[in-house]
């Protein structure tokens, strides 16, 4: 079975955009553009000072790119099973499969949008050090979590069809309650006490925990328990849901 998942996750990410005039360029250009407007909004609308002492498009960047990577796994996996319907209706095929092989197909775009988070960094004069490569421990953090959430909305998609529009509200508020553009200063300790049962906001402050602000992982270490806590739950209930109800699938869909 593992066997079939870097083939196929080629394929998803390359007939997604098949038949266009740009191809799996627009698997970058969409995302892309996402990040220039609110570079453009923020910093030239309403000219956000530097956060932390860096440029805020450098500090907006290290919020955005995970969090662009959490969206795309989360709602391609969701949506997994639908994308792929006539395997789901072949028993022998590997339904378990489809929902990681839909967030593969993410990784590929989020690498070419990691080498251009490195290249702002040093672009915006800072040099990278050994702190940067703890960013692709908080990159495997975000694929877990992200992943476990797409499995679970997964099991459920076949039986409640509007769940890949809910994802889409959920991720619209929690852009707006994680600090991806906005800085968790501006409020005191207690709002943001509150704001960190949200599980983003550790893979966004470890982002720029690695790129700015020079903060290994393991020096927040109650922070980083309840994540892994929180990561492993929702994928007991993932796949203990999954089981339950993938017999269930090719009737519903």
């Amino acid at each position: 079975m593992r066997d079939l998942l870097i083939p196929m996750a080629v394929s998803d990410f390359k007939s997604r955009y098949a038949g266009t005039v740009f191809g799996a360029l627009w698997a970058f250009l969409q995302p892309l553009v996402t990040l220039l407007v609110y570079v453009f909004v923020f910093s030239v609308g309403f000219r956000s000072a530097p956060v932390s002492g860096v440029p805020y498009v450098l500090w907006l960047f290290c919020g955005m790119i995970p969090w662009l990577f959490f969206s795309e796994v989360w709602n391609g996996a969701t949506s997994a099973l639908f994308s792929y319907a006539p395997l789901v209706k072949k028993t022998r095929f590997p339904v378990e499969l489809l929902p990681p092989i839909r967030a593969l197909s993410a990784l590929f775009v989020h690498i070419i949008f990691f080498a251009l988070l490195i290249i702002t960094v040093i672009a915006c004069g800072l040099p990278l050090t050994a702190y940067a490569l703890q960013a692709l421990y908080y990159s495997l953090c975000t694929f877990v979590l992200a992943l476990g959430l797409g499995v679970l909305c997964a099991a459920v998609s076949p039986f409640f069809k509007d769940i890949v529009n809910t994802v889409a509200i959920f991720l619209q508020v929690g852009f707006w309650v994680t600090p991806v553009a906005w800085s968790p200063s501006i409020f005191g300790e207690r709002i943001v006490g509150m704001l960190k049962i949200n599980p983003v906001f550790y893979l966004v402050q470890g982002y720029r925990d690695s790129f700015i602000n020079g903060v290994w992982f393991w020096q927040r270490p109650m922070w980083g328990l309840y994540f892994w806590i929180f990561a492993a739950t929702i994928w007991v209930f993932a796949v203990l849901l999954f089981k339950r109800l993938r017999p269930q699938f090719a009737d519903a869909l």
